[in-house]
């Protein structure tokens, strides 16, 4: 370091700056020096962490003395406002009194100095504001306060009594060893123990405001409206779990912060609070001849999408500051008091909590009426109301309840009610029982006992872990995760030349675009990464005008079952690619033109349109453009569609074969020359945009993990989605789908609401087995349901459970229609082998439990219980008669099909389930992912097989002129 100097006065004035004497300045006073490079002072602070000097400089005063330098050291000085650092504070024991560096002290806590004749002030450089003042003391300016010692050191092992230590340093080391008391008791102990100390309220304890420190209490709000309207509170409340029996989920509070009277309107979604709002502020400035002024809430997207027409008839918004609901007090006391107040009465009357809509209701008409703190002087509007004074609450539960009995959802004014009344209105002039002289009616439903509000109370979440999709474009932009992502696509969209701006042409059809924002999760469902996607909204395109056509590449559903066990029987990898922002790909044949994205319109043309030169997801015609794109590629390389699976393309050479599955942007990749499969992803990729995700182990859903000759399938992710989505996390395990003996009909249990979940479940979820039907299993219209499952070796590709479209007369017959499906779905999984070059080792066998079906199946028979069977099912008899297809006879108790058809026992379920190779996921797989790795290097060839299917052979005659692959040896394939 440089040598450290400090300016001082001439020899005369040395009394004053250096050489002061004790008694006039204490040892632990600091002055401040315009002349330091550094801070100096004559002892140590014994509880800092104290570093002796390593170097040999010396500081150099102004009689040229040379001082030298033991120890370095940071401390804090303390104030009303801040907590001032000194760092690097040199111990020099030779200098006459503590200085601090002015420049130094500037740059360690960003401040500036005003110096005065009398005094001075230390100013924040930010803010200006004023952090400290001081006087000027025998012609020095003297730090107005006392050091303390650093936060990181408060407790010292020992320390020497005998040592120059103050008494405000005892008190504060006295002060942290007992654990930080209050003064008062701190001083109490030190005076019982006849310590010296010196308590003085200046004395102020870093640890102590770091630690102790807490949200101070609102101060009780005074001000008030001067008149009704002029400032109304509102809130929403919801969603609930239960809806009510007309179905809504939310209601929405106003309370008029003049007369405290309230009104709530039940509500089904959130976006029709502002439709709500509209006849509310109609009804009320009708009746009362009164104008709302302002309206308070708190942050919910649903009052942002107030603002606008609040501007526009002149009401002023306030809003809340976040996480603050003490600025919209009025509102949430209200909603407390209405819940608590209708939970009591449905509690009273032994209802279900679905009837919460009428006892709110109830709750708020008597609320508005009875007297407050602020009115006990005034006479209530109601004066004998017996108890539970409603019918419904006081009877029965009932299904649906009179409209007479319901109080309306906005109540007669507080102005226009009489003072006393002997008479309730007429809204609820019905019937009384008084609960004092009757008894209680029965019900079927038990009391209740507690007051948990679950699901009940508005939820407030402060800080929560769960990460939320944003469904607006407000709503994703105050999260910088999403900002990128949705940057991120669109200078994607701007590098692929998407659109070009044009001014609007006059008789366009215009369609808006909208942001869809997704999370992408890792197969242990955390989150991967945040996509933004730009989409169009398609529904607004017309026929004829800007699109023709529509089509969309997705593969079946059994090829994609089919060529990853094809891919093991062969020991070939399974490679996934993702293709980024695969529709802007395709090129429009179309004219469409489209509003700028929201968040992205250009400044110098902001009236202009996007002229869509490629397409765009949410475009009708986008897929079939990507398609369109991407398959002309591929048969520019030498692959051939398949005419099984138009989604499915296979490239044939002299000995090895690739084969390419396609859904939408996921493509899958095999083939039986790794080095092959490589450059085609590096020549696909130099053409479209690709993220290469390696071995395939999350596809559409279903997690993949391949552990030796086996790949392990599980959908734990999407089985935890639809439990959430069911709101049965919680639920108890059942052993089987259904219980034995049970039929449903639709004249069981209650209708759905919304049968929209009801079929994304049930046909997202199907089983498979075998073969076989229920014969009239539906009560309601006797018709039966067949289910089969084929099976490639020993792996399940292919499954159904269907409901017949006719009613058969027999079971038979029923069992008969089942084969037909059965056949069919053999027939086509037959021509995708034949086009891998692959062929079944023996016709295909099919099980059934009813022989007069099977020998229906052999025989030409036709009497007068089959002849009525359409003609076109007996191609099964046609595939048999040609050994193309042998049907065999199984028991009843070894028929896997019944596990998709019928009620079974939970012995036979386990069973069947584990017949379908349907088992728990392994509990550790890392080392078979390493073992599989290993494989697959200590192979000689690329792709040489290593197994082959049970039931599936190398055809021995080309196919299509190509060679097929050549043969190899034959292992089974667990």
């Amino acid at each position: 370091m440089d040598t450290v100097q400090t300016n001082k006065p001439n020899a005369k004035n040395q009394v004053q700056a250096m050489m002061a004497s004790p008694s006039t300045i204490s040892d632990e006073a600091w002055f401040f020096d315009t002349g330091a490079t550094h801070h100096l002072s004559q002892s140590v602070n014994p509880l800092s962490d104290v570093q002796p000097y390593m170097g040999n400089d010396k500081v150099i005063v102004g009689n040229g003395k040379h001082l030298r330098i033991l120890h370095t050291y940071t401390t804090f000085f303390p104030s009303s406002s801040k907590i001032f650092q000194l760092r690097q504070v040199l111990h020099v024991p030779d200098i006459a009194t503590n200085l601090i560096s002015v420049s130094q002290f500037c740059a360690d806590n960003n401040t500036f100095f005003e110096f005065h004749p009398r005094f001075f002030f230390v100013k924040d450089q930010v803010t200006k504001k004023i952090l400290l003042q001081g006087s000027l003391e025998h012609g020095l300016y003297r730090f107005p306060a006392r050091f303390v010692p650093s936060p990181t050191a408060f407790v010292s092992s020992s320390y020497d009594r005998s040592s120059n230590i103050s008494l405000t340093t005892i008190t504060t080391l006295w002060h942290s060893r007992l654990g930080h008391p209050a003064d008062n008791i701190l001083k109490h102990i030190l005076t019982s123990c006849n310590i010296s100390h010196q308590c003085h309220k200046n004395n102020v304890c870093c640890a102590c405001q770091f630690a102790k420190s807490h949200k101070l209490p609102f101060n009780v709000s005074v001000s008030r409206a001067s008149h009704p309207f002029a400032l109304l509170h509102a809130d929403l409340w919801g969603p609930t779990s239960i809806p009510s029996t007309t179905g809504a989920r939310y209601f929405i509070l106003f309370v008029d912060d003049f007369s405290h009277f309230s009104w709530i309107y039940p509500l089904h979604s959130k976006d029709q609070a502002l439709s709500v709002f509209i006849k509310f502020k109609s009804l009320v400035e009708n009746q009362f001849n009164s104008r709302i002024q302002c309206l308070r809430s708190d942050n919910g997207g649903e009052f942002k999408a107030f603002s606008s027409y609040l501007a526009t008839h002149g009401i002023k918004s306030q809003f809340s500051c976040p996480y603050t609901p003490e600025q919209n007090g009025r509102a949430e006391r209200k909603l407390r008091h209405i819940i608590e107040t209708g939970l009591a009465l449905l509690a009273t009357a032994s209802l279900p909590f679905k009837f919460w809509l009428y006892a709110f209701h109830t709750a708020i008409f008597l609320i508005n009426r009875l007297p407050t703190k602020s009115t006990l002087d005034q006479s209530s509007s109601v004066v004998t109301i017996p108890t539970l004074a409603l019918l419904p609450f006081s009877s029965p539960p009932m299904s649906s309840l009179p409209s007479h009995t319901t109080p309306s959802t906005s109540s007669p004014s507080l102005t226009n009610m009489p003072s006393s009344t002997t008479s309730l209105p007429d809204l609820i002039q019905v019937p009384f029982v008084d609960i004092s002289t009757s008894k209680p009616h029965p019900t079927n439903q038990h009391p209740m006992v507690t007051r948990a509000k679950n699901g009940i109370s508005k939820k407030k979440v402060y800080f929560s872990s769960h990460i939320s999709e944003p469904t607006t474009f407000t709503q994703a932009v105050k999260d910088s995760n999403w900002v990128l992502a949705m940057e991120k696509e669109f200078s994607a969209l701007q590098r692929n030349n998407t659109w070009h701006l044009v001014p609007p042409p006059s008789n366009a059809n215009i369609i808006g675009c909208k942001w869809v924002y997704k999370l992408k999760y890792k197969p242990d469902g955390t989150v991967d990464r945040y996509k933004a996607r730009l989409v169009a909204q398609g529904f607004t395109q017309t026929l004829g005008l800007n699109y023709f056509e529509t089509f969309s590449p997705i593969v079946k559903a059994s090829t994609i079952r089919i060529i990853p066990v094809v891919a093991l029987s062969f020991n070939w990898s399974v490679h996934q690619l993702d293709v980024q922002n695969a529709f802007l790909h395709g090129t429009l044949e179309e004219h469409v033109f489209m509003h700028q994205p929201p968040g992205f319109i250009n400044s110098q043309f902001p009236s202009h349109v996007c002229k869509l030169n490629k397409a765009l997801y949410g475009l009708k015609q986008a897929p079939r453009a990507w398609y369109t794109k991407l398959s002309t590629s591929l048969l520019g390389w030498g692959f051939q569609a398949s005419r099984a699976d138009s989604s499915m393309f296979i490239h044939h050479s002299t000995h090895d074969v690739l084969i390419l599955l396609i859904y939408v942007d996921d493509i899958l990749v095999t083939g039986s020359n790794s080095a092959q499969v490589s450059s085609f992803i590096t020549r696909l990729n130099s053409s479209f945009a690709l993220r290469d995700l390696g071995y395939v182990n999350y596809f559409l859903g279903i997690k993949v993990v391949r552990s030796g000759i086996m790949f392990h399938l599980s959908q734990h992710k999407y089985t935890q989605d639809l439990l959430s989505r069911t709101t049965m996390l919680e639920s108890k395990p059942a052993t089987t789908p259904g219980l034995l003996g049970q039929t449903l009909s639709h004249l069981n249990g209650e209708p759905l609401l919304d049968t929209t979940l009801y079929r994304s479940m049930s046909t997202s979820l199907d089983i498979h087995g075998y073969t076989g039907a229920d014969w009239a299993s539906c009560p309601d219209d006797r018709r039966s349901t067949d289910g089969y499952g084929i099976f490639l070796g020993p792996n399940l590709v292919s499954w159904s459970s269907n409901k017949q479209k006719v009613v058969s007369r027999s079971s038979a017959e029923s069992e008969y229609r089942a084969l037909a499906s059965a056949t069919s779905e053999i027939i086509w999984i037959q021509y995708v082998l034949q086009e891998l070059c692959l062929s079944s080792f023996s016709p295909p066998l099919l099980w059934c439990d009813n022989k007069s079906a099977a020998h229906l199946a052999a025989n030409p028979v036709f009497h007068a219980r089959t002849k009525h069977i359409e003609m076109d099912l007996h191609f099964i008899r046609d595939h048999v008669l040609r050994k193309q297809l042998v049907i065999q006879y199984l028991p009843s108790a070894e028929q896997v099909a019944d596990i998709f058809t019928k009620h079974i026992s939970s012995s036979q379920f386990l069973s069947f389930r584990t017949k379908l190779s349907v088992v728990p996921s392994p509990v550790s797989l890392r080392g078979d992912d390493r073992r599989y790795l290993a494989d697959q290097q200590e192979s000689n060839c690329p792709g040489s097989a290593a197994t082959n299917l049970d039931q599936v052979q190398q055809t021995k005659v080309s196919c299509n002129k190509q060679k097929p692959i050549k043969n190899v040896s034959k292992k089974e394939v667990s």
